[in-house]
């Protein structure tokens, strides 16, 4: 991987869904059940 895709995905504020099963942070739903599912299971993740 390239030293700045590394930097990048080091950093907090790039979600990693392949890290997450289920989330706790608030999240927004998408409207799409099967898609929430993949997203922590509630949605996209809202920013800290």
């Amino acid at each position: 991987m390239s030293e700045i895709l590394n930097t990048l995905m080091q950093d907090a504020r790039v979600w990693q869904g392949h890290k997450h099963n289920k989330t706790t942070q608030p999240a927004e739903p998408t409207g799409y059940q099967a898609l929430d599912n993949q997203l922590g299971g509630i949605g996209w993740p809202r920013g800290p």
